[in-house]
Protein backbone atom coordinates (compact mmCIF):
# COMPACT_ATOMS: atom_id res chain seq x y z
CA UNK A 1 0.00 0.00 0.00
CA UNK A 2 2.89 2.33 1.04
CA UNK A 3 4.66 2.15 -2.19
CA UNK A 4 1.25 2.35 -4.34
CA UNK A 5 0.90 5.31 -2.39
CA UNK A 6 4.13 7.01 -3.09
CA UNK A 7 3.96 5.44 -7.14
CA UNK A 8 0.32 7.65 -7.41
CA UNK A 9 0.48 10.16 -4.79
CA UNK A 10 -3.10 9.18 -4.23
CA UNK A 11 -3.96 10.03 -0.85
CA UNK A 12 -6.75 7.39 -0.42
CA UNK A 13 -4.49 4.48 -1.02
CA UNK A 14 -1.86 5.62 1.96
CA UNK A 15 -2.09 3.07 4.88
CA UNK A 16 -2.72 4.93 8.01
CA UNK A 17 -2.17 4.17 11.73
CA UNK A 18 -4.70 1.74 12.18
CA UNK A 19 -4.27 -0.37 9.12
CA UNK A 20 -0.47 -0.35 9.92
CA UNK A 21 -1.55 -1.45 13.69
CA UNK A 22 -3.62 -4.49 11.92
CA UNK A 23 -0.48 -5.46 10.19
CA UNK A 24 1.50 -5.57 13.45
CA UNK A 25 -1.05 -7.59 15.33
CA UNK A 26 -0.94 -10.15 12.31
CA UNK A 27 2.54 -10.89 13.59
CA UNK A 28 1.69 -11.59 17.01
CA UNK A 29 -0.83 -13.72 15.60
CA UNK A 30 1.06 -15.26 13.32
CA UNK A 31 3.85 -16.16 16.22
CA UNK A 32 0.97 -17.36 18.54
CA UNK A 33 0.10 -19.84 15.24
CA UNK A 34 3.91 -21.11 14.88
CA UNK A 35 4.49 -21.47 18.32
CA UNK A 36 1.14 -23.27 19.34
CA UNK A 37 1.27 -27.34 20.77
CA UNK A 38 0.26 -28.52 17.40
CA UNK A 39 2.43 -26.49 15.30
CA UNK A 40 5.56 -27.78 17.30
CA UNK A 41 4.29 -31.33 17.35
CA UNK A 42 4.02 -31.16 13.93
CA UNK A 43 7.62 -29.17 13.77
CA UNK A 44 9.16 -32.43 16.09
CA UNK A 45 7.67 -35.12 13.87
CA UNK A 46 8.89 -33.49 10.74
CA UNK A 47 12.13 -33.70 12.30
CA UNK A 48 12.25 -37.45 13.95
CA UNK A 49 10.58 -38.51 9.78
CA UNK A 50 13.53 -36.62 8.43
CA UNK A 51 11.60 -35.16 6.36
CA UNK A 52 13.55 -32.77 3.98
CA UNK A 53 10.84 -31.50 1.58
CA UNK A 54 8.26 -30.74 4.46
CA UNK A 55 7.15 -27.40 4.51
CA UNK A 56 6.95 -27.39 8.63
CA UNK A 57 10.67 -28.02 8.18
CA UNK A 58 12.15 -25.47 10.99
CA UNK A 59 8.70 -24.27 12.24
CA UNK A 60 10.16 -24.00 15.82
CA UNK A 61 11.83 -20.97 14.78
CA UNK A 62 9.83 -19.35 12.17
CA UNK A 63 7.61 -17.92 15.40
CA UNK A 64 11.26 -15.74 16.64
CA UNK A 65 11.58 -14.31 13.09
CA UNK A 66 8.06 -13.40 12.89
CA UNK A 67 8.71 -11.06 15.87
CA UNK A 68 11.76 -9.59 14.31
CA UNK A 69 10.16 -8.95 11.16
CA UNK A 70 7.51 -6.96 13.47
CA UNK A 71 10.26 -5.46 15.29
CA UNK A 72 11.78 -4.43 11.70
CA UNK A 73 8.12 -3.18 10.28
CA UNK A 74 7.72 -0.77 13.76
CA UNK A 75 10.87 0.78 12.85
CA UNK A 76 10.26 0.73 8.90
CA UNK A 77 6.89 2.73 10.16
CA UNK A 78 9.11 5.26 12.64
CA UNK A 79 11.67 5.92 9.25
CA UNK A 80 8.52 6.58 7.01
CA UNK A 81 6.88 9.72 9.46
CA UNK A 82 10.13 10.81 10.48
CA UNK A 83 11.55 11.09 6.10
CA UNK A 84 8.06 12.51 5.75
CA UNK A 85 6.88 9.75 3.68
CA UNK A 86 3.70 9.44 5.62
CA UNK A 87 2.37 11.63 8.66
CA UNK A 88 0.01 8.47 9.58
CA UNK A 89 2.64 6.11 10.37
CA UNK A 90 4.19 7.16 13.51
CA UNK A 91 3.61 4.59 15.54
CA UNK A 92 1.40 5.19 19.27
CA UNK A 93 1.94 2.99 21.95
CA UNK A 94 -0.78 0.01 20.60
CA UNK A 95 1.91 -0.15 17.89
CA UNK A 96 5.12 -0.71 20.38
CA UNK A 97 2.55 -3.14 22.58
CA UNK A 98 2.19 -5.31 19.69
CA UNK A 99 5.38 -5.87 18.77
CA UNK A 100 5.89 -6.85 22.64
CA UNK A 101 3.28 -9.15 22.40
CA UNK A 102 4.70 -10.32 19.28
CA UNK A 103 7.62 -11.00 21.14
CA UNK A 104 5.86 -12.31 24.18
CA UNK A 105 3.95 -15.48 21.66
CA UNK A 106 7.24 -16.30 19.73
CA UNK A 107 8.38 -18.61 22.45
CA UNK A 108 12.35 -17.07 22.12
CA UNK A 109 14.19 -17.64 25.40
CA UNK A 110 14.70 -13.82 25.74
CA UNK A 111 10.96 -12.57 24.67
CA UNK A 112 10.99 -10.86 28.00
CA UNK A 113 14.29 -9.06 27.91
CA UNK A 114 13.42 -8.34 24.32
CA UNK A 115 10.00 -7.32 25.33
CA UNK A 116 11.59 -4.77 28.20
CA UNK A 117 14.30 -2.90 26.02
CA UNK A 118 11.69 -1.79 23.31
CA UNK A 119 9.35 -0.35 26.24
CA UNK A 120 12.65 1.51 27.24
CA UNK A 121 13.12 2.74 23.86
CA UNK A 122 9.40 3.55 23.38
CA UNK A 123 9.86 6.01 26.36
CA UNK A 124 13.42 7.25 26.00
CA UNK A 125 14.05 7.65 22.59
CA UNK A 126 10.50 7.44 20.51
CA UNK A 127 8.79 9.85 22.77
CA UNK A 128 5.92 7.77 23.24
CA UNK A 129 4.20 7.49 26.57
CA UNK A 130 3.95 3.97 27.69
CA UNK A 131 0.39 2.48 29.05
CA UNK A 132 -0.85 -0.36 31.22
CA UNK A 133 -1.11 -2.30 28.04
CA UNK A 134 2.53 -2.12 27.39
CA UNK A 135 3.35 -2.64 30.87
CA UNK A 136 1.35 -5.86 30.69
CA UNK A 137 2.96 -7.25 27.28
CA UNK A 138 6.42 -7.12 29.03
CA UNK A 139 5.14 -8.95 32.05
CA UNK A 140 3.60 -11.71 29.67
CA UNK A 141 6.52 -11.90 27.79
CA UNK A 142 8.90 -12.52 30.72
CA UNK A 143 5.81 -15.00 32.27
CA UNK A 144 5.92 -16.89 28.93
CA UNK A 145 9.71 -16.70 27.71
CA UNK A 146 11.75 -20.19 27.13
CA UNK A 147 14.36 -19.02 29.74
CA UNK A 148 12.86 -19.67 33.34
CA UNK A 149 16.01 -18.38 35.46
CA UNK A 150 15.00 -15.00 36.73
CA UNK A 151 11.93 -14.71 34.18
CA UNK A 152 9.64 -14.32 37.48
CA UNK A 153 11.49 -12.07 39.64
CA UNK A 154 12.15 -9.88 36.30
CA UNK A 155 7.91 -10.07 35.97
CA UNK A 156 7.61 -8.91 39.40
CA UNK A 157 9.73 -6.41 39.00
CA UNK A 158 7.77 -4.65 35.86
CA UNK A 159 4.74 -4.85 38.06
CA UNK A 160 6.42 -3.09 41.08
CA UNK A 161 7.73 -0.68 38.70
CA UNK A 162 4.43 0.38 37.43
CA UNK A 163 2.50 0.28 41.09
CA UNK A 164 5.18 2.80 42.08
CA UNK A 165 4.31 5.01 38.47
CA UNK A 166 0.86 5.32 39.14
CA UNK A 167 1.57 5.78 42.97
CA UNK A 168 3.66 8.38 42.03
CA UNK A 169 1.34 10.28 39.47
CA UNK A 170 -1.79 9.24 39.58
CA UNK A 171 -1.98 8.55 36.06
CA UNK A 172 -4.80 5.82 35.93
CA UNK A 173 -3.53 5.20 31.93
CA UNK A 174 -0.56 3.39 34.05
CA UNK A 175 -2.56 1.46 36.89
CA UNK A 176 -2.05 -2.16 36.74
CA UNK A 177 -5.06 -4.20 36.55
CA UNK A 178 -6.49 -7.33 36.91
CA UNK A 179 -4.37 -8.49 34.02
CA UNK A 180 -1.29 -7.22 35.51
CA UNK A 181 -1.38 -9.28 39.13
CA UNK A 182 -3.13 -12.10 37.40
CA UNK A 183 -0.20 -12.38 34.65
CA UNK A 184 2.15 -12.38 37.55
CA UNK A 185 0.42 -14.90 39.85
CA UNK A 186 0.43 -17.20 36.60
CA UNK A 187 3.77 -17.05 36.21
CA UNK A 188 4.86 -17.93 40.01
CA UNK A 189 2.18 -21.13 39.75
CA UNK A 190 3.79 -22.15 36.73
CA UNK A 191 7.48 -21.05 38.06
CA UNK A 192 8.41 -24.78 39.03
CA UNK A 193 9.71 -23.74 42.72
CA UNK A 194 6.63 -26.07 44.20
CA UNK A 195 5.83 -24.41 47.56
CA UNK A 196 7.65 -21.25 47.47
CA UNK A 197 5.65 -20.46 43.65
CA UNK A 198 2.13 -21.43 45.40
CA UNK A 199 2.70 -19.26 48.18
CA UNK A 200 4.44 -16.04 45.94
CA UNK A 201 1.45 -16.53 43.72
CA UNK A 202 -0.72 -15.95 47.13
CA UNK A 203 0.90 -13.10 48.08
CA UNK A 204 0.53 -11.93 44.74
CA UNK A 205 -3.18 -11.77 45.27
CA UNK A 206 -3.02 -10.40 48.50
CA UNK A 207 -0.81 -7.62 46.87
CA UNK A 208 -3.75 -7.48 44.39
CA UNK A 209 -6.48 -7.16 47.41
CA UNK A 210 -4.60 -4.16 48.71
CA UNK A 211 -4.02 -2.26 45.45
CA UNK A 212 -7.72 -2.56 44.54
CA UNK A 213 -8.57 -0.91 48.24
CA UNK A 214 -5.92 1.84 48.12
CA UNK A 215 -6.51 2.62 44.39
CA UNK A 216 -10.58 3.12 44.87
CA UNK A 217 -11.07 0.43 42.09
CA UNK A 218 -12.63 -2.49 42.67
CA UNK A 219 -12.17 -3.75 39.25
CA UNK A 220 -8.65 -4.69 39.97
CA UNK A 221 -10.06 -7.44 42.61
CA UNK A 222 -8.80 -10.84 41.64
CA UNK A 223 -11.51 -12.82 40.44
CA UNK A 224 -12.50 -16.51 40.48
CA UNK A 225 -9.72 -17.10 37.23
CA UNK A 226 -7.28 -15.58 39.39
CA UNK A 227 -7.78 -18.05 42.65
CA UNK A 228 -8.12 -21.17 40.60
CA UNK A 229 -4.61 -19.91 39.21
CA UNK A 230 -3.38 -20.36 42.69
CA UNK A 231 -5.48 -22.92 43.88
CA UNK A 232 -3.77 -25.19 40.98
CA UNK A 233 -0.52 -23.47 42.26
CA UNK A 234 -0.87 -25.15 45.45
CA UNK A 235 -2.33 -28.69 44.35
CA UNK A 236 0.57 -29.14 41.95
CA UNK A 237 3.29 -27.87 45.01
CA UNK A 238 3.69 -31.21 46.64
CA UNK A 239 3.95 -29.83 49.82
CA UNK A 240 2.70 -32.07 52.49
CA UNK A 241 -0.39 -29.67 53.69
CA UNK A 242 -0.81 -28.81 49.57
CA UNK A 243 -4.58 -29.80 49.54
CA UNK A 244 -5.41 -28.19 52.66
CA UNK A 245 -3.94 -25.20 50.93
CA UNK A 246 -6.07 -25.49 48.03
CA UNK A 247 -9.03 -25.96 50.01
CA UNK A 248 -8.86 -23.11 51.91
CA UNK A 249 -8.33 -20.39 48.94
CA UNK A 250 -11.69 -23.05 47.62
CA UNK A 251 -13.62 -21.77 51.12
CA UNK A 252 -12.28 -17.99 50.98
CA UNK A 253 -13.77 -18.03 47.13
CA UNK A 254 -16.82 -19.31 48.31
CA UNK A 255 -16.98 -17.19 51.57
CA UNK A 256 -16.39 -13.87 49.57
CA UNK A 257 -19.13 -14.76 47.30
CA UNK A 258 -21.59 -15.54 49.61
CA UNK A 259 -20.69 -12.30 51.28
CA UNK A 260 -20.49 -10.05 47.87
CA UNK A 261 -22.84 -11.77 45.65
CA UNK A 262 -20.26 -11.28 42.75
CA UNK A 263 -20.56 -13.29 39.86
CA UNK A 264 -16.79 -12.69 38.99
CA UNK A 265 -16.05 -14.28 42.29
CA UNK A 266 -18.24 -17.29 41.48
CA UNK A 267 -16.27 -20.50 42.29
CA UNK A 268 -16.43 -22.60 38.96
CA UNK A 269 -16.24 -26.24 37.99
CA UNK A 270 -12.76 -25.85 37.44
CA UNK A 271 -11.87 -24.96 41.09
CA UNK A 272 -13.87 -27.91 42.47
CA UNK A 273 -12.53 -30.18 39.94
CA UNK A 274 -9.17 -28.72 40.33
CA UNK A 275 -9.50 -29.74 44.32
CA UNK A 276 -11.04 -33.19 43.42
CA UNK A 277 -8.19 -34.33 41.36
CA UNK A 278 -5.63 -33.11 44.23
CA UNK A 279 -7.46 -35.20 46.90
CA UNK A 280 -7.31 -38.08 44.39
CA UNK A 281 -3.93 -37.75 43.76
CA UNK A 282 -2.88 -36.90 47.13
CA UNK A 283 -1.84 -40.86 47.78
CA UNK A 284 -4.34 -40.39 51.35
CA UNK A 285 -6.16 -44.00 49.78
CA UNK A 286 -9.30 -43.96 51.55
CA UNK A 287 -9.42 -40.68 53.04
CA UNK A 288 -8.69 -39.21 49.70
CA UNK A 289 -11.61 -40.67 48.47
CA UNK A 290 -14.03 -39.46 50.97
CA UNK A 291 -12.40 -36.28 51.15
CA UNK A 292 -12.67 -35.91 47.36
CA UNK A 293 -16.41 -37.46 46.91
CA UNK A 294 -17.48 -34.75 49.85
CA UNK A 295 -15.88 -32.02 47.57
CA UNK A 296 -18.49 -33.07 45.30
CA UNK A 297 -21.20 -33.01 47.50
CA UNK A 298 -20.01 -29.54 47.95
CA UNK A 299 -20.24 -28.57 44.37
CA UNK A 300 -23.37 -30.10 44.23
CA UNK A 301 -25.01 -28.08 46.72
CA UNK A 302 -23.60 -24.67 45.94
CA UNK A 303 -25.00 -25.15 42.48
CA UNK A 304 -28.46 -25.37 44.23
CA UNK A 305 -27.45 -22.18 46.30
CA UNK A 306 -26.70 -20.03 43.23
CA UNK A 307 -28.87 -20.97 41.00
CA UNK A 308 -25.90 -21.83 38.37
CA UNK A 309 -26.41 -25.22 37.10
CA UNK A 310 -22.87 -24.80 35.17
CA UNK A 311 -21.23 -25.49 38.23
CA UNK A 312 -22.54 -28.43 39.03
CA UNK A 313 -20.27 -31.90 38.65
CA UNK A 314 -20.19 -33.29 35.24
CA UNK A 315 -18.61 -36.83 33.73
CA UNK A 316 -15.30 -35.65 34.19
CA UNK A 317 -15.40 -34.64 37.96
CA UNK A 318 -17.58 -38.02 38.87
CA UNK A 319 -14.66 -40.00 36.60
CA UNK A 320 -11.96 -37.87 38.98
CA UNK A 321 -13.60 -39.58 42.24
CA UNK A 322 -13.99 -43.24 40.77
CA UNK A 323 -10.32 -43.06 40.33
CA UNK A 324 -10.00 -41.86 43.80
CA UNK A 325 -12.23 -45.10 45.30
CA UNK A 326 -9.94 -47.43 42.48
CA UNK A 327 -6.56 -46.12 43.40
CA UNK A 328 -7.71 -46.59 47.66
CA UNK A 329 -7.62 -50.26 47.92
CA UNK A 330 -10.91 -49.34 50.80
CA UNK A 331 -13.21 -52.48 51.10
CA UNK A 332 -15.90 -49.48 50.57
CA UNK A 333 -14.52 -49.20 47.00
CA UNK A 334 -17.16 -51.14 45.22
CA UNK A 335 -19.81 -49.67 46.97
CA UNK A 336 -19.29 -46.51 46.77
CA UNK A 337 -17.79 -46.49 43.06
CA UNK A 338 -21.76 -48.26 42.11
CA UNK A 339 -23.85 -45.72 44.40
CA UNK A 340 -21.69 -43.01 41.87
CA UNK A 341 -22.56 -44.72 39.16
CA UNK A 342 -25.98 -44.93 39.62
CA UNK A 343 -25.93 -41.43 40.34
CA UNK A 344 -24.11 -40.38 37.04
CA UNK A 345 -27.12 -43.40 35.14
CA UNK A 346 -29.69 -41.26 37.01
CA UNK A 347 -28.70 -37.75 36.14
CA UNK A 348 -28.17 -38.68 32.54
CA UNK A 349 -31.34 -40.53 31.79
CA UNK A 350 -33.22 -37.31 34.12
CA UNK A 351 -31.72 -35.36 30.95
CA UNK A 352 -28.66 -34.23 32.21
CA UNK A 353 -26.16 -34.96 29.30
CA UNK A 354 -23.27 -33.54 31.53
CA UNK A 355 -23.26 -36.54 33.64
CA UNK A 356 -23.49 -39.46 30.69
CA UNK A 357 -21.00 -42.46 31.84
CA UNK A 358 -18.69 -42.80 29.11
CA UNK A 359 -15.83 -45.28 28.88
CA UNK A 360 -13.67 -44.11 31.43
CA UNK A 361 -16.82 -44.23 33.88
CA UNK A 362 -16.76 -47.98 33.01
CA UNK A 363 -13.01 -49.43 32.82
CA UNK A 364 -12.84 -47.43 35.97
CA UNK A 365 -16.12 -48.71 37.96
CA UNK A 366 -15.46 -52.24 36.52
CA UNK A 367 -11.25 -51.80 37.56
CA UNK A 368 -12.53 -51.15 41.26
CA UNK A 369 -14.33 -54.37 41.08
CA UNK A 370 -12.11 -56.30 39.64
CA UNK A 371 -9.45 -55.51 42.58
CA UNK A 372 -12.02 -56.29 45.64
CA UNK A 373 -11.44 -60.37 44.61
CA UNK A 374 -14.69 -62.07 45.61
CA UNK A 375 -17.15 -63.74 43.37
CA UNK A 376 -19.95 -60.84 44.26
CA UNK A 377 -17.56 -57.96 42.99
CA UNK A 378 -16.32 -60.39 40.05
CA UNK A 379 -20.27 -61.18 39.30
CA UNK A 380 -21.36 -57.28 39.21
CA UNK A 381 -18.34 -56.34 37.27
CA UNK A 382 -19.72 -58.65 34.18
CA UNK A 383 -23.03 -57.70 34.87
CA UNK A 384 -22.23 -54.08 33.81
CA UNK A 385 -20.09 -55.80 30.99
CA UNK A 386 -23.64 -57.81 30.12
CA UNK A 387 -25.27 -54.21 29.71
CA UNK A 388 -22.77 -52.52 27.89
CA UNK A 389 -23.04 -55.29 25.43
CA UNK A 390 -26.89 -55.00 25.50
CA UNK A 391 -26.52 -51.33 24.83
CA UNK A 392 -24.78 -52.19 21.26
CA UNK A 393 -28.32 -53.53 20.19
CA UNK A 394 -29.85 -50.63 21.57
CA UNK A 395 -31.40 -52.58 24.66
CA UNK A 396 -29.31 -50.33 26.94
CA UNK A 397 -30.01 -47.54 28.54
CA UNK A 398 -27.02 -44.61 28.56
CA UNK A 399 -24.55 -46.90 28.05
CA UNK A 400 -21.58 -47.05 25.68
CA UNK A 401 -19.75 -49.88 24.06
CA UNK A 402 -17.15 -51.93 25.72
CA UNK A 403 -13.49 -52.18 24.59
CA UNK A 404 -11.21 -54.30 25.05
CA UNK A 405 -9.88 -52.98 28.79
CA UNK A 406 -13.42 -53.70 29.73
CA UNK A 407 -13.11 -57.20 28.83
CA UNK A 408 -10.08 -58.24 29.78
CA UNK A 409 -10.82 -56.41 33.45
CA UNK A 410 -14.05 -58.71 33.73
CA UNK A 411 -11.29 -61.80 32.45
CA UNK A 412 -9.10 -60.82 34.68
CA UNK A 413 -11.48 -60.46 37.73
CA UNK A 414 -12.44 -64.05 37.15
CA UNK A 415 -9.21 -65.55 36.94
CA UNK A 416 -8.33 -63.91 40.42
CA UNK A 417 -10.58 -66.72 42.18
CA UNK A 418 -9.18 -69.39 43.44
CA UNK A 419 -11.97 -71.96 42.43
CA UNK A 420 -13.21 -73.51 39.34
CA UNK A 421 -16.01 -71.62 38.65
CA UNK A 422 -13.22 -68.61 38.35
CA UNK A 423 -11.91 -70.15 35.32
CA UNK A 424 -15.00 -71.31 34.17
CA UNK A 425 -16.69 -67.63 33.94
CA UNK A 426 -13.49 -66.27 32.36
CA UNK A 427 -13.47 -69.01 29.69
CA UNK A 428 -16.79 -68.02 28.36
CA UNK A 429 -16.09 -64.23 28.97
CA UNK A 430 -13.44 -64.78 26.71
CA UNK A 431 -15.52 -66.48 24.31
CA UNK A 432 -17.92 -63.70 23.95
CA UNK A 433 -15.01 -61.45 22.87
CA UNK A 434 -13.92 -63.85 20.26
CA UNK A 435 -17.72 -64.42 18.98
CA UNK A 436 -18.63 -60.49 19.07
CA UNK A 437 -20.93 -59.89 16.21
CA UNK A 438 -18.66 -56.35 15.95
CA UNK A 439 -15.64 -57.38 15.35
CA UNK A 440 -14.43 -53.86 16.13
CA UNK A 441 -12.02 -55.48 18.78
CA UNK A 442 -10.37 -58.46 19.08
CA UNK A 443 -8.81 -60.73 21.90
CA UNK A 444 -4.84 -60.16 23.00
CA UNK A 445 -2.11 -61.80 24.23
CA UNK A 446 -3.48 -60.70 27.82
CA UNK A 447 -7.28 -62.16 27.26
CA UNK A 448 -5.45 -65.70 26.01
CA UNK A 449 -2.61 -65.99 28.54
CA UNK A 450 -4.96 -64.85 31.97
CA UNK A 451 -7.24 -67.77 30.95
CA UNK A 452 -5.13 -70.03 29.88
CA UNK A 453 -3.18 -69.71 33.47
CA UNK A 454 -7.03 -70.57 34.86
CA UNK A 455 -7.47 -73.13 33.12
CA UNK A 456 -4.17 -75.03 33.49
CA UNK A 457 -4.39 -74.18 38.10
CA UNK A 458 -7.66 -76.50 37.46
CA UNK A 459 -5.61 -79.64 36.61
CA UNK A 460 -8.91 -81.69 35.83
CA UNK A 461 -9.49 -83.18 31.88
CA UNK A 462 -12.15 -80.72 30.79
CA UNK A 463 -9.63 -77.70 31.72
CA UNK A 464 -7.36 -79.77 29.80
CA UNK A 465 -9.77 -79.93 26.86
CA UNK A 466 -10.58 -76.33 26.77
CA UNK A 467 -6.63 -75.78 27.04
CA UNK A 468 -5.97 -77.45 24.13
CA UNK A 469 -8.23 -76.01 21.81
CA UNK A 470 -7.68 -72.93 22.92
CA UNK A 471 -4.17 -73.06 21.90
CA UNK A 472 -4.95 -74.25 18.62
CA UNK A 473 -7.22 -71.46 17.95
CA UNK A 474 -3.93 -68.73 19.14
CA UNK A 475 -1.94 -70.63 17.03
CA UNK A 476 -3.92 -69.72 14.08
CA UNK A 477 -4.19 -66.47 15.24
CA UNK A 478 -0.01 -66.24 15.67
CA UNK A 479 -0.58 -65.44 19.69
CA UNK A 480 2.34 -66.81 21.48
CA UNK A 481 1.16 -68.63 24.61
CA UNK A 482 2.35 -67.33 27.87
CA UNK A 483 0.09 -68.20 30.99
CA UNK A 484 -0.42 -65.24 32.61
CA UNK A 485 -1.15 -64.92 36.89
CA UNK A 486 -3.43 -61.62 37.43
CA UNK A 487 -2.55 -61.90 40.73
CA UNK A 488 1.00 -60.97 40.51
CA UNK A 489 -0.42 -57.83 38.31
CA UNK A 490 -0.35 -54.68 40.30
Amino acid sequence: MQARYEHSGDIHLRPDSYSLRIALGAFAQACAYCNSPNQRALAKASAICNAKNSKTKGVGRVSHGLAEEAHGALLWMEGLYREGRNDEARPNAVAYARVMDAYAKSGDKDAGSKAESLLRYMENEAGVMPNTYCYNMVLNAYTRQKRRDGAVENAERILSELEKIYRTTGNTSLQPDVVSYTSLVSAWARSNRKGYGARRAEAIVKRMEAFAVESGNPSIRPNSITYNVVLKAWCRSGDSDAVENAERILSKLEEIYHSTGDRTLQPDVVSYTTLVTAWTNSHRKAYGARRAEEIVKRMESFAVESGNPSVRPNTVTYNTVLNAWCRSGDSEAPTRSLAIFRAMQKGSIAGNRYLAPDIITFNTLVRTLVKDGTVESAQLAEDILIEMECSENGAGALYCSPDLWVYNSVIEGWSRLPDSIGAEKAYLVLLRLIQREKKDIIPDAFSFNTVLFALIKNNDVHSAERVEGLLRYMDKQSVKPHPFNPNLRP
